[in-house]
């Protein structure tokens, strides 16, 4: 059903909102009142999309959402959080149970029935709009652990290619792949019809030092909740407070992604109110925390956030602020005083008095496409942020969630004024702004407000801090060997399985020292072992089984005592870069606190999680034996899940295996692959002359690849979306030639496919006519099974518009 139009009261910009039909699947919950459902951006707008580009409404990802639990998620990226933390919100709204919110309210954990289904949307959107689109109004996006939404990067990577593996395509998803092409953008999803592919075009991503979003520290955020940059020293002897972290309201915003960030626009928390002072006059003052350009403008409203589809109560006034030449630096205040000339202040509505009995001040963009982008708030009404239900009177405001990480709840007082450092990194400056303890707030004192911060702020560059543990360039991928077993009791075993090919003389480290995210990485208290890969080399599939006192030559000692503890412990695999840095390849705890904070890695038992092994590790009970007792046969995707679960592990105390009888035969890790399905009746279409060159390719041709456990992707449609691989055989080829020759006579497809030729590769190559139609090659050769994260290619040879 096409969404509904309806104005504000004011006709200053038009509000939009979507009324859908009892009986739809919503995205994040189930509806509770169909009259407040949206149409939701899996990747948000403010990441990247524009308005009126073709990928503001592609359809691969948009769904159906209810209006709260929308807003709730907001523009926030996704991410799996922890179970629980100072920061961590369950659910992230009361009617979607499964989710959560975490990292300062810059993250959302959907549920896990749609986790795998979001996952491919977003490998859709990367490869779909790239930097050689010839799309107008369309931006490179992109996936990576450091999200960033002025830069068009979205995350986190390490998440959701775990979401693709841990909720795989299932028949829903398959056939709503197909009504999309043959009903709408005649175009598929490929890593729906080939979810194999995601190993060739993903590898596994660097950790994050928040150098993407260097130019404007406030869009990193925590950096997908890896290694965030170190603050530089701010000159005061008070210790910094940690901000306040504010569960966001259940309330809902009603803009398609609750109040999304203007693309190119300054993230939440660039400009933050430093002063209010209610008597007469009103004044307060903010703080510029990035530069702007000249002409920027500003909204200042004393209205309360009700969570209507007009955002606020509307009782109030609004002001404006456009930024004069030449433009604000960071570090700039600014001072508004009621009856002020200055001309960059506008009166935009109503009448902006501050109340001496409570009120709020909320700061926002006005987007042009009737959504708003919050970007701090402060309230100092008696009852705080109420709920949008309690917003009744001129001193009341909730919360709107864009700012669960950049709002103040202050005192009801007269004279409110910031009294903390002025010297700092942006972060570290927003921390103690948004900390009520470093505040005064009196009913007497007024003060002079441009002489307090005459001096404005001293917004220092953030240093970045090295990073702890970085990929090796050009080693395996995190996830390519795995533990299988660890017995604790004498003598000391432990097992572990090849996922790929790995050639004779490569080094593999094991250490039972803990990480603790130090530059040396680990506690440094106890051993580390090498196995060095004898000839002819190792095989995806082959098991080695280490036992303490071995002779076997491939086994040696590097450092310490390499002793497996009853009482708990760990294991990291990892490999030696050669340039002062390792590259962690799995890891396994088994430790009754299972994986702990670094600050918390004190004894032999402790051991953090690296952030490269985020999808790639193990948290085990406290047993003396503890062996994988799953499936030995399947793909290298499949048996990492298996493996990767702890319910396929048998655990205790007593009975000690014999684990070169256990793995005696290995494991079977076949290739990737998909069995095409029929193809469904065509639309009849003029068939297209056949360019001579180059020659066409065969469609639905057998594969190089085994069929995968669970329900057979669609390989085709009407639409020209076939997502079918090219075979590199020369029968195969003339079997497929003389199908599509038969199927062009019955006028049984819409056009036929072409091969396609670029420098490094050929492939299979489609287009149909519409906007959203994908050309995307697969390599002829096919992907190898054992492939884990080879080093990625540009994403736009691989798939491109």
């Amino acid at each position: 059903m096409e969404p509904v139009s309806r104005s504000r009261r004011r006709g200053r910009r038009e509000m939009r909102w979507c009324v859908f039909p009892p009986g739809l699947t919503l995205l994040y919950a189930t509806a509770a009142n169909f009259r407040s459902n949206s149409r939701e951006h899996t990747w948000p707008k403010s990441f990247g999309i524009f308005t009126t580009g073709d990928d503001t409404s592609d359809i691969m990802a948009l769904r159906p959402a209810q209006w709260g639990v929308n807003s709730a998620r907001g523009n926030r990226w996704y991410a799996t959080c922890p179970e629980s933390g100072d920061d961590v919100v369950r659910p992230g709204h009361p009617e979607a149970p499964e989710t959560a919110a975490c990292f300062d309210g810059e993250a959302w954990e959907p549920p896990p029935s749609v986790r795998g289904n979001l996952a491919r949307n977003m490998f859709y959107m990367h490869i779909r709009y790239n930097a050689d689109s010839d799309l107008d109004e369309t931006m490179d996006l992109q996936l990576s652990d450091c999200p960033c939404s002025y830069a068009s990067v979205m995350g986190r990577l390490t998440d959701i290619l775990q979401w693709h593996l841990d909720d795989p395509v299932d028949e829903a998803e398959i056939a709503r792949n197909t009504k999309a092409c043959t009903n709408y953008q005649n175009n598929r999803n490929p890593f729906i019809d080939h979810p194999e592919i995601v190993n060739q075009l993903f590898e596994a991503p660097e950790p994050c030092e928040c150098s993407v979003c260097s130019e404007e520290p406030f869009s990193a955020g925590q950096c997908g909740g890896t290694a965030a940059p170190t603050a530089a020293p701010v000159p005061t002897p008070a210790p910094i407070p940690s901000p306040p972290v504010t569960p966001p309201p259940v309330a809902p915003t009603p803009a398609e992604d609750g109040a999304p960030l203007c693309v190119g626009d300054i993230a939440v928390g660039a400009v933050l109110i430093v002063a209010v002072q209610s008597d007469a006059p009103d004044t307060f003052a903010f703080v510029f925390m990035v530069d702007l350009a000249q002409g920027t403008q500003l909204f200042f409203t004393d209205s309360g956030y009700d969570g209507t589809h007009e955002y606020f109560r509307d009782t109030e006034g609004t002001l404006a602020y456009t930024v004069p030449a030449p433009g604000a630096s960071a570090g700039d205040v600014v001072v508004w005083e009621d009856g002020t000339s200055d001309p960059a202040w506008s009166a935009i509505s109503g009448n902006f008095a501050l109340s001496g009995s409570g009120d709020s001040i909320l700061v926002y963009e006005d987007c042009g496409d009737g959504t708003i982008a919050f970007i701090h708030g402060l309230t100092y009404s008696s009852g705080g942020w109420v709920s949008p239900s309690q917003v009744a009177s001129s001193q009341d405001s909730a919360l709107p969630p864009a700012l669960a990480g950049a709002n103040l709840e202050l005192s009801e007082r007269d004279h409110l004024v910031y009294n903390g450092v002025l010297s700092g990194t942006a972060a570290a400056l927003s921390a103690v702004i948004n900390s009520p303890d470093q505040w005064t707030a009196d009913n007497t004192n007024r003060q002079n407000l441009d002489q307090v911060f005459s001096a404005g702020f001293d917004v220092q560059a953030a240093t970045p801090a090295p990073t702890a543990a970085p990929l090796c360039t050009g080693s395996i991928a995190a996830g390519a060997v795995l533990i299988v077993a660890v017995q604790s009791d004498t003598p000391e075993t432990f097992a572990f399985v090849f996922m790929v090919d790995v050639p004779q003389g490569t080094q593999f480290l094991f250490t039972d020292s803990g990480y603790d995210g130090s530059q040396d990485n680990f506690r440094d208290t106890e051993g580390t072992l090498a196995y060095t890969v004898p000839a002819p080399g190792a095989s995806a599939g082959d098991v080695v089984v280490w036992e303490d006192g071995t002779s076997d030559p491939a086994w040696s000692a590097i450092s310490g005592s390499f002793v497996l503890a009853s009482a708990g412990d760990s294991i990291l695999v990892y490999q030696d870069c050669g340039d002062g840095t390792i590259a962690f390849i799995h890891g396994l705890t088994y430790s009754s606190e299972g994986w702990v904070s670094p600050s918390q890695v004190t004894s032999s038992q402790d051991s953090a999680l690296p952030p490269a092994l985020a999808s790639a590790n193990l948290e085990l009970s406290e047993r003396n034996h503890l062996v994988y007792n799953g499936v030995l046969s399947g793909t290298a995707a499949a048996l990492s899940a298996a493996i990767n679960s702890p319910d396929q592990w048998t655990a205790d105390d007593n009975n000690r295996q014999n684990l070169d009888q256990v793995f005696s035969a290995g494991f079977d890790v076949q290739a990737a692959t998909t069995t095409p399905s029929p193809t469904p009746s065509p639309t009849p279409s003029p068939t297209p002359s056949p360019t001579p060159s180059p020659t066409p390719s065969p469609t639905p041709s057998p594969t190089p690849f085994p069929t995968q456990t669970g329900p057979s992707p669609s390989s085709g449609s009407s639409g020209g979306g076939d997502d079918d691989f090219a075979s590199s055989s020369e029968g195969a080829a003339t079997i497929a030639i003389v199908v599509i020759l038969v199927i062009a006579t019955a006028a049984a497809v819409a056009y036929f496919t072409y091969m396609r030729r670029s420098d490094k590769r050929e492939g299979l190559a489609t287009k149909g006519e519409s906007p959203h139609d994908v050309e995307y090659s697969y390599p002829a050769e096919g992907i190898s099974a054992s492939q884990v994260g080879p080093a990625n290619e540009e994403k736009s040879s691989m798939l491109r518009k």
